[in-house]
């Protein structure tokens, strides 16, 4: 049975998918003014965001969720 609950999935998973959406260009890459670039993941029409996104990479919030 569906349940309406994000998924939970270990740290290293979501750096993983993380990255993957980076490959695949699903989101955007935002660099940053200590010359690292951030990149912040599209999830599309998903009801959840990208754990990496939202608990590492954006704690303050994905530049790309919508409100």
């Amino acid at each position: 049975m569906p349940t309406n609950t994000p998924r939970r999935v270990s740290l290293t998973q979501a750096l993983h998918d993380h990255l993957d959406r980076a490959d695949r260009g699903q989101g955007r890459a935002y660099p940053q003014a200590d010359g690292e670039t951030k990149f912040a993941c599209d999830m599309g029409d998903s009801p959840y965001g990208c754990p990496w996104c939202d608990a590492v990479e954006w704690p303050t919030g994905n530049p790309l969720d919508v409100a």
